[in-house]
């Protein structure tokens, strides 16, 4: 362990609250009202996970940890804005052609970034922390 232990407190302090949130939630009701706030623990849970994994150095940092962080983020990412779909009042056939479509957009960016070096082609430390570098085709990442 090293002094950047204690930049891992904040994906502890995260993890201890949604553990608390999913012990006292009724799953069936989220899961069948809110599938993309579901998404979006999920999401949450990856990326504070990882987070605290690497900077206890429990797992030392590696391409495919920062690749899972961003599959991470376009769960969240792609939970987000379903949610906001489901919130306008769009009809119901056309928000399901939108969450469809942005779970296929979400599936493919994460199955390219996981199996491929388009995206991400490695990473690299920055003071106290890793960060990617990007490949030809990391432009698709940041649309």
């Amino acid at each position: 362990m090293s002094q950047n232990i204690w930049l891992a407190f904040p994906a502890l302090t995260a993890l201890i609250i949604q553990g608390w949130l999913f012990v006292n939630s009724n799953k069936r009701n989220l899961i069948k009202q809110s599938y993309p706030l579901v998404l979006l623990y999920i999401s949450l849970f990856g990326i504070c996970i990882l987070e605290l994994l690497t900077y206890t150095k429990i797992l030392p940092p590696s391409l495919i940890m920062m690749k899972l962080f961003y599959v991470s983020c376009f769960v969240g990412l792609t939970g987000i804005v379903i949610q906001g779909l489901n919130l306008h009042n769009f009809s119901i056939s056309s928000t399901l052609k939108l969450q469809i479509a942005m779970l296929v957009i979400c599936i493919a960016i994460s199955i390219s970034l996981l199996f491929s070096g388009n995206l991400i082609s490695g990473f690299s430390f920055i003071s106290y922390s890793y960060t990617r570098e990007p490949s030809p085709y990391y432009w698709i990442v940041q649309i």
